[in-house]
């Protein structure tokens, strides 16, 4: 799952249409949805594999950038995604 974020082809078959990353910290994150015509841009604070990773970003909608930290921890035979960002309930 960690391979998932760090990797453009892997983030575009099932996140986002288009994708650029380069995953290690300062390095630049761009997400983009076609429908509906969204976007989200930023780079890599943090990347340490295979447990953290990191991101300060802003979006089509919110041009103040926050950050978005993604945790992978195991779990029963398979891989545990956490993800907090600023809007999401906690």
């Amino acid at each position: 799952m960690f391979e998932a974020f760090t990797t453009a082809t892997r983030l575009c078959e099932w996140f986002s249409y288009d994708a650029q990353l380069e995953a290690a910290p300062g390095g630049r994150f761009y997400a983009y949805w076609r429908e509906p015509g969204f976007y989200a841009v930023g780079e890599y604070l943090e990347v340490r594999a295979p447990e953290l990773i990191r991101l300060r970003w802003s979006d089509k909608d919110n041009p103040q950038p926050v950050e978005v930290e993604i945790a992978f921890a195991e779990s029963e035979g398979g891989t545990e995604v956490s993800v907090h960002h600023p809007a999401m309930p906690a």
